[in-house]
């Protein structure tokens, strides 16, 4: 096929160039719907998408460097900087040196950022149950791999650090 990239979706023929580009608008579009979808739910605990991802991923391991969160989240360092100050302030994450090397700050989770993960939870359980309602667990996991697949392509090709299959910056 003209324009093939070389690389396939699992269970799937070589995919072209176009197809490519045509799943990546189709993903953007996609992402905007729930990112929206989860700003609205979100938004009656009175904090946003981006507060609760980078919460669930200092969850998952904490305590962390904001460079490592910044990576998991796929933001710019100043970007993760700016949202770990802003969790700082509302009390949900709190900052502390390094004892290995006193010039690295980490960033782990408060009690109040605890409390905010256990309702967010639910109200973002729901609003995935109600976009996925028609998804079956296969499709979805399929898809999960499809992804992460291509976000670590992506962040090679942009000279970031990629993340393994367990979350490690490799």
């Amino acid at each position: 096929m003209a324009g093939n990239m070389g690389s396939t979706i699992p269970g799937s023929e070589p995919t072209g160039t176009a197809d490519f580009v045509g799943f990546c608008w189709q993903l953007q579009a996609v992402a905007r719907c729930v990112q929206r979808l989860f700003e609205h739910q979100l938004a009656k605990l009175g904090t946003s998408p981006d507060q609760i991802w980078a919460l669930q991923l200092l969850r998952q391991h904490q305590p962390q460097m904001v460079a490592t969160l910044a990576a998991g989240m796929a933001l710019e360092r100043n970007s993760a900087s700016q949202l770990v100050e802003r969790l700082v302030r509302q009390g949900l994450v709190e900052r502390s040196r390094s004892t290995d090397d006193r010039r690295q700050v980490l960033v782990s989770l408060t009690d109040a950022g605890e409390g905010l993960l256990a309702g967010a939870d639910a109200v973002v359980a729901d609003a995935a149950s109600a976009m996925l309602e028609d998804v079956g667990s296969r499709p979805l996991t399929d898809a999960a791999g499809v992804l992460q697949t291509v976000q670590r392509s992506t962040d090679r090709a942009r000279g970031y650090p990629v993340r393994d299959e367990e979350g490690v910056v490799a």
